[in-house]
Protein backbone atom coordinates (compact mmCIF):
# COMPACT_ATOMS: atom_id res chain seq x y z
CA UNK A 1 0.00 0.00 0.00
CA UNK A 2 1.15 3.27 -0.72
CA UNK A 3 0.97 7.26 0.42
CA UNK A 4 -2.70 7.75 -1.61
CA UNK A 5 -4.60 4.63 0.63
CA UNK A 6 -7.60 6.40 2.11
CA UNK A 7 -9.86 5.15 5.33
CA UNK A 8 -12.23 3.78 2.46
CA UNK A 9 -9.51 2.47 1.10
CA UNK A 10 -8.72 0.13 4.20
CA UNK A 11 -11.93 -0.59 4.93
CA UNK A 12 -12.82 -2.32 2.10
CA UNK A 13 -9.49 -4.15 2.43
CA UNK A 14 -10.28 -5.44 6.05
CA UNK A 15 -13.49 -6.77 4.42
CA UNK A 16 -11.02 -9.19 2.30
CA UNK A 17 -8.74 -9.86 4.56
CA UNK A 18 -7.62 -9.46 8.46
CA UNK A 19 -3.69 -8.02 8.16
CA UNK A 20 -2.59 -5.65 5.75
CA UNK A 21 1.26 -4.85 5.68
CA UNK A 22 2.28 -0.72 5.08
CA UNK A 23 5.60 -1.03 2.51
CA UNK A 24 7.36 2.21 2.35
CA UNK A 25 10.67 3.69 0.84
CA UNK A 26 13.24 3.87 4.74
CA UNK A 27 14.29 7.54 4.44
CA UNK A 28 12.26 11.01 5.83
CA UNK A 29 9.86 11.05 3.16
CA UNK A 30 8.67 7.41 3.55
CA UNK A 31 8.41 7.91 7.20
CA UNK A 32 6.03 10.82 7.01
CA UNK A 33 3.96 8.69 4.53
CA UNK A 34 4.04 6.18 7.43
CA UNK A 35 2.84 8.77 10.07
CA UNK A 36 -0.15 9.58 7.83
CA UNK A 37 -1.15 5.64 7.04
CA UNK A 38 -0.80 5.20 10.99
CA UNK A 39 -3.46 8.21 10.92
CA UNK A 40 -5.48 6.03 8.64
CA UNK A 41 -5.65 3.15 9.98
CA UNK A 42 -6.25 3.72 13.62
CA UNK A 43 -9.98 4.03 12.86
CA UNK A 44 -10.18 0.80 11.42
CA UNK A 45 -8.68 -1.53 14.04
CA UNK A 46 -11.04 -3.42 15.63
CA UNK A 47 -10.33 -6.52 17.47
CA UNK A 48 -9.22 -9.20 15.04
CA UNK A 49 -7.61 -6.68 12.76
CA UNK A 50 -3.69 -6.22 12.14
CA UNK A 51 -2.16 -3.88 10.25
CA UNK A 52 2.15 -3.58 9.96
CA UNK A 53 5.38 -1.56 8.69
CA UNK A 54 7.76 -2.50 6.34
CA UNK A 55 10.35 0.14 5.66
CA UNK A 56 13.02 -0.87 2.72
CA UNK A 57 16.52 0.23 1.85
CA UNK A 58 17.15 3.08 -0.03
CA UNK A 59 17.15 2.66 -3.52
CA UNK A 60 14.97 -0.34 -3.40
CA UNK A 61 11.44 -1.19 -4.06
CA UNK A 62 9.02 -4.27 -3.61
CA UNK A 63 10.12 -5.55 -7.28
CA UNK A 64 14.06 -5.25 -6.94
CA UNK A 65 14.00 -6.70 -3.58
CA UNK A 66 11.96 -9.62 -4.70
CA UNK A 67 14.58 -9.91 -8.08
CA UNK A 68 17.85 -9.60 -6.07
CA UNK A 69 16.55 -11.41 -2.43
CA UNK A 70 13.46 -13.84 -3.73
CA UNK A 71 9.73 -13.91 -3.12
CA UNK A 72 10.87 -15.97 0.13
CA UNK A 73 13.49 -13.46 1.39
CA UNK A 74 10.71 -10.46 0.81
CA UNK A 75 8.15 -12.90 2.68
CA UNK A 76 10.11 -13.18 5.31
CA UNK A 77 11.03 -9.31 5.72
CA UNK A 78 6.85 -9.23 5.55
CA UNK A 79 6.57 -11.60 8.02
CA UNK A 80 8.99 -9.70 10.32
CA UNK A 81 7.33 -6.02 9.76
CA UNK A 82 6.74 -3.48 12.40
CA UNK A 83 3.78 -4.07 14.65
CA UNK A 84 1.34 -0.85 14.56
CA UNK A 85 1.86 -0.94 18.49
CA UNK A 86 5.69 -0.55 17.96
CA UNK A 87 5.02 2.27 15.24
CA UNK A 88 2.96 4.67 17.00
CA UNK A 89 5.44 4.10 19.94
CA UNK A 90 8.33 4.82 18.02
CA UNK A 91 6.59 7.84 16.51
CA UNK A 92 5.60 9.27 19.71
CA UNK A 93 8.83 8.98 20.85
CA UNK A 94 10.80 10.54 18.26
CA UNK A 95 12.52 13.24 19.26
CA UNK A 96 11.98 13.39 22.79
CA UNK A 97 13.84 12.37 25.73
CA UNK A 98 11.60 9.70 27.76
CA UNK A 99 13.84 10.48 30.78
CA UNK A 100 12.37 13.52 31.40
CA UNK A 101 8.79 14.66 32.60
CA UNK A 102 8.06 16.90 30.13
CA UNK A 103 9.56 14.32 27.36
CA UNK A 104 7.29 11.26 28.73
CA UNK A 105 4.15 14.00 28.54
CA UNK A 106 4.42 14.81 25.64
CA UNK A 107 4.74 11.14 24.64
CA UNK A 108 1.80 10.18 26.61
CA UNK A 109 0.01 13.34 25.06
CA UNK A 110 0.81 12.04 21.89
CA UNK A 111 -0.43 8.33 21.92
CA UNK A 112 -3.68 9.19 23.92
CA UNK A 113 -4.48 11.69 20.84
CA UNK A 114 -4.27 8.30 18.59
CA UNK A 115 -5.93 6.15 21.13
CA UNK A 116 -8.78 8.32 20.82
CA UNK A 117 -9.22 7.34 17.22
CA UNK A 118 -8.91 3.35 17.96
CA UNK A 119 -12.07 1.67 18.17
CA UNK A 120 -13.18 -0.03 21.96
CA UNK A 121 -11.86 -3.55 22.35
CA UNK A 122 -9.06 -5.51 23.45
CA UNK A 123 -6.20 -4.06 20.75
CA UNK A 124 -7.20 -0.61 22.92
CA UNK A 125 -6.80 -1.80 26.20
CA UNK A 126 -3.73 -3.35 25.75
CA UNK A 127 -2.45 -0.79 23.79
CA UNK A 128 -3.81 1.57 27.35
CA UNK A 129 -1.50 -0.92 29.48
CA UNK A 130 1.69 -0.70 27.11
CA UNK A 131 1.56 3.23 27.57
CA UNK A 132 1.47 3.16 31.35
CA UNK A 133 4.20 0.92 31.30
CA UNK A 134 6.54 3.21 29.44
CA UNK A 135 5.31 6.39 30.54
CA UNK A 136 5.38 5.39 34.02
CA UNK A 137 1.89 6.94 34.70
CA UNK A 138 -1.09 4.77 36.12
CA UNK A 139 -2.94 3.07 33.53
CA UNK A 140 -6.94 4.43 35.82
CA UNK A 141 -5.08 7.78 35.13
CA UNK A 142 -4.63 7.54 31.58
CA UNK A 143 -8.39 5.58 30.92
CA UNK A 144 -9.44 8.97 32.71
CA UNK A 145 -8.00 11.57 30.68
CA UNK A 146 -8.75 9.21 27.46
CA UNK A 147 -12.42 9.30 28.43
CA UNK A 148 -12.47 12.94 29.01
CA UNK A 149 -10.95 13.22 25.44
CA UNK A 150 -13.61 11.43 24.11
CA UNK A 151 -16.71 12.91 25.82
CA UNK A 152 -15.06 16.17 24.59
CA UNK A 153 -15.14 14.89 21.09
CA UNK A 154 -18.14 13.43 20.82
CA UNK A 155 -19.30 16.96 22.45
CA UNK A 156 -17.95 18.83 19.76
CA UNK A 157 -19.48 15.93 17.09
CA UNK A 158 -23.10 16.88 18.16
CA UNK A 159 -24.81 19.06 15.66
CA UNK A 160 -26.21 22.17 17.16
CA UNK A 161 -30.05 22.04 16.72
CA UNK A 162 -31.39 25.93 16.97
CA UNK A 163 -35.02 27.00 16.48
CA UNK A 164 -35.65 27.61 12.73
CA UNK A 165 -38.77 29.85 12.37
CA UNK A 166 -39.74 30.89 8.82
CA UNK A 167 -42.62 33.95 7.96
CA UNK A 168 -45.91 32.50 7.22
CA UNK A 169 -45.84 34.11 4.14
CA UNK A 170 -42.91 32.79 2.71
CA UNK A 171 -44.36 29.02 3.35
CA UNK A 172 -44.98 27.15 -0.22
CA UNK A 173 -47.43 23.77 -0.74
CA UNK A 174 -45.36 20.72 -2.14
CA UNK A 175 -47.42 20.59 -4.99
CA UNK A 176 -46.09 23.68 -6.42
CA UNK A 177 -42.15 23.03 -5.70
CA UNK A 178 -40.20 21.66 -8.20
CA UNK A 179 -39.44 18.10 -8.04
CA UNK A 180 -35.61 18.51 -5.95
CA UNK A 181 -36.60 21.06 -3.51
CA UNK A 182 -40.09 19.01 -2.38
CA UNK A 183 -37.93 16.09 -2.18
CA UNK A 184 -35.45 18.06 -0.34
CA UNK A 185 -37.95 19.46 2.31
CA UNK A 186 -38.87 15.62 2.47
CA UNK A 187 -35.21 15.12 3.36
CA UNK A 188 -35.03 18.06 5.72
CA UNK A 189 -38.64 16.43 7.40
CA UNK A 190 -36.81 13.35 7.86
CA UNK A 191 -33.58 14.48 9.92
CA UNK A 192 -35.67 15.87 12.46
CA UNK A 193 -38.27 12.94 12.74
CA UNK A 194 -37.07 9.70 13.21
CA UNK A 195 -39.40 6.47 12.10
CA UNK A 196 -39.55 4.06 15.06
CA UNK A 197 -37.63 1.23 13.33
CA UNK A 198 -35.25 4.42 13.17
CA UNK A 199 -35.13 5.10 17.00
CA UNK A 200 -34.44 1.42 17.58
CA UNK A 201 -31.90 1.55 15.33
CA UNK A 202 -30.23 4.68 17.12
CA UNK A 203 -30.85 3.14 20.51
CA UNK A 204 -29.15 0.09 19.50
CA UNK A 205 -26.09 2.06 17.73
CA UNK A 206 -25.36 4.07 20.98
CA UNK A 207 -26.24 0.74 22.95
CA UNK A 208 -24.94 -2.48 21.50
CA UNK A 209 -25.35 -4.42 24.58
CA UNK A 210 -29.13 -3.67 24.30
CA UNK A 211 -29.11 -6.43 21.23
CA UNK A 212 -29.76 -8.86 23.99
CA UNK A 213 -33.09 -7.63 25.30
CA UNK A 214 -34.80 -8.18 21.49
CA UNK A 215 -36.87 -11.09 21.14
CA UNK A 216 -35.21 -14.07 19.01
CA UNK A 217 -37.98 -13.44 16.49
CA UNK A 218 -37.39 -10.34 13.96
CA UNK A 219 -40.87 -10.58 12.75
CA UNK A 220 -41.82 -7.89 14.22
CA UNK A 221 -39.49 -5.38 11.94
CA UNK A 222 -42.42 -3.66 9.41
CA UNK A 223 -41.58 -5.20 5.88
CA UNK A 224 -42.34 -2.12 4.58
CA UNK A 225 -39.57 0.19 6.21
CA UNK A 226 -36.97 1.68 4.66
CA UNK A 227 -35.00 0.91 7.42
CA UNK A 228 -36.11 -2.48 8.29
CA UNK A 229 -33.03 -4.00 6.45
CA UNK A 230 -30.25 -2.13 8.02
CA UNK A 231 -31.72 -2.58 11.72
CA UNK A 232 -31.96 -6.53 10.64
CA UNK A 233 -28.40 -6.04 9.88
CA UNK A 234 -27.43 -4.05 12.57
CA UNK A 235 -28.94 -6.55 14.89
CA UNK A 236 -27.70 -9.59 12.82
CA UNK A 237 -23.72 -8.07 13.42
CA UNK A 238 -24.37 -7.43 17.42
CA UNK A 239 -25.69 -10.74 17.68
CA UNK A 240 -22.64 -12.39 16.19
CA UNK A 241 -20.29 -10.65 18.56
CA UNK A 242 -17.50 -8.51 19.04
CA UNK A 243 -19.32 -5.15 18.59
CA UNK A 244 -19.30 -3.28 21.80
CA UNK A 245 -19.25 0.18 20.63
CA UNK A 246 -20.41 2.70 18.17
CA UNK A 247 -16.77 3.23 16.76
CA UNK A 248 -16.52 -0.59 15.65
CA UNK A 249 -20.09 -0.68 14.45
CA UNK A 250 -19.31 2.38 11.99
CA UNK A 251 -15.86 1.19 10.93
CA UNK A 252 -17.77 -2.13 9.64
CA UNK A 253 -19.85 0.06 7.63
CA UNK A 254 -17.72 2.85 6.50
CA UNK A 255 -17.88 3.51 2.97
CA UNK A 256 -21.45 2.04 2.53
CA UNK A 257 -24.89 3.80 2.25
CA UNK A 258 -26.07 2.13 5.66
CA UNK A 259 -22.66 3.85 7.12
CA UNK A 260 -23.45 7.09 6.14
CA UNK A 261 -26.95 6.50 7.58
CA UNK A 262 -25.71 5.27 11.18
CA UNK A 263 -23.27 8.03 10.75
CA UNK A 264 -25.61 10.54 11.08
CA UNK A 265 -27.59 8.86 13.52
CA UNK A 266 -24.93 8.91 15.96
CA UNK A 267 -24.63 12.41 15.19
CA UNK A 268 -28.15 13.25 16.56
CA UNK A 269 -28.53 13.73 20.69
CA UNK A 270 -30.18 10.43 22.55
CA UNK A 271 -31.81 12.70 25.26
CA UNK A 272 -33.23 9.07 26.78
CA UNK A 273 -31.17 9.02 30.08
CA UNK A 274 -29.07 5.63 30.14
CA UNK A 275 -30.95 3.60 32.67
CA UNK A 276 -34.22 4.22 30.64
CA UNK A 277 -32.79 3.26 27.69
CA UNK A 278 -33.57 -0.92 27.55
CA UNK A 279 -37.40 0.17 28.31
CA UNK A 280 -37.76 2.54 25.50
CA UNK A 281 -36.08 -0.29 23.28
CA UNK A 282 -38.78 -2.78 24.37
CA UNK A 283 -41.65 -0.03 24.54
CA UNK A 284 -40.58 0.36 20.68
CA UNK A 285 -40.59 -3.13 19.55
CA UNK A 286 -44.05 -3.60 21.47
CA UNK A 287 -45.52 -0.52 19.56
CA UNK A 288 -44.59 -2.15 16.64
CA UNK A 289 -45.94 -6.03 17.49
CA UNK A 290 -49.06 -4.32 18.34
CA UNK A 291 -49.20 -3.12 15.01
CA UNK A 292 -48.64 -5.64 13.04
CA UNK A 293 -50.91 -7.84 15.01
CA UNK A 294 -53.56 -4.77 13.70
CA UNK A 295 -52.76 -5.09 10.60
CA UNK A 296 -55.55 -6.44 8.34
CA UNK A 297 -54.56 -9.74 5.85
CA UNK A 298 -54.96 -6.77 2.87
CA UNK A 299 -52.34 -4.55 4.26
CA UNK A 300 -50.24 -7.15 4.85
CA UNK A 301 -50.72 -8.88 2.09
CA UNK A 302 -49.72 -5.16 -0.04
CA UNK A 303 -46.83 -4.65 2.26
CA UNK A 304 -45.10 -7.87 1.07
CA UNK A 305 -46.39 -7.71 -2.91
CA UNK A 306 -44.95 -4.62 -2.86
CA UNK A 307 -41.62 -5.66 -1.07
CA UNK A 308 -41.40 -8.20 -3.78
CA UNK A 309 -41.94 -5.61 -6.43
CA UNK A 310 -39.50 -3.34 -5.25
CA UNK A 311 -36.55 -5.99 -5.80
CA UNK A 312 -36.48 -7.40 -2.21
CA UNK A 313 -35.89 -11.42 -2.47
CA UNK A 314 -38.16 -12.76 0.16
CA UNK A 315 -37.13 -15.20 2.64
CA UNK A 316 -38.97 -18.55 2.70
CA UNK A 317 -41.05 -17.86 5.46
CA UNK A 318 -42.67 -14.69 3.71
CA UNK A 319 -43.13 -16.04 0.56
CA UNK A 320 -44.97 -19.12 2.84
CA UNK A 321 -47.04 -16.34 4.74
CA UNK A 322 -47.71 -14.45 1.12
CA UNK A 323 -49.09 -17.48 -0.39
CA UNK A 324 -51.01 -18.05 2.78
CA UNK A 325 -52.93 -14.39 2.67
CA UNK A 326 -53.54 -14.38 -0.72
CA UNK A 327 -55.74 -18.32 -0.27
CA UNK A 328 -57.34 -16.53 2.82
CA UNK A 329 -58.29 -13.12 0.66
CA UNK A 330 -59.34 -14.99 -2.34
CA UNK A 331 -61.82 -17.48 0.37
CA UNK A 332 -63.28 -13.96 1.26
CA UNK A 333 -64.11 -12.74 -2.38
Amino acid sequence: LGTATTEDHLSRLFRLVSRVVFCFDGDRAGRQAASRALETALPQMIDGREARFLFLSDGDDPDSLVRREGSEAFQDRVTCAMPLSEFLFEQAAQGRDLNTVEGRERFATQVLEALNKVPEGMLKSLLLESLAKRSGLAQSQLQALLDRRTADAAAKALPQWGPVEEPAAEMVPEQALPRSAARGRRQGARLQTLSTVSRIVQLLLHEPRLVASLPESLDWLPENSEEAPLCRALIELLRAGRYRSPQVVLAHFQGSHEGQVLAELAQRELLIPKGAREAELSGLVEHLVEKQRKRSPQEEYDALLALERSGQKLDKAQRQRLASLMMELIQRI
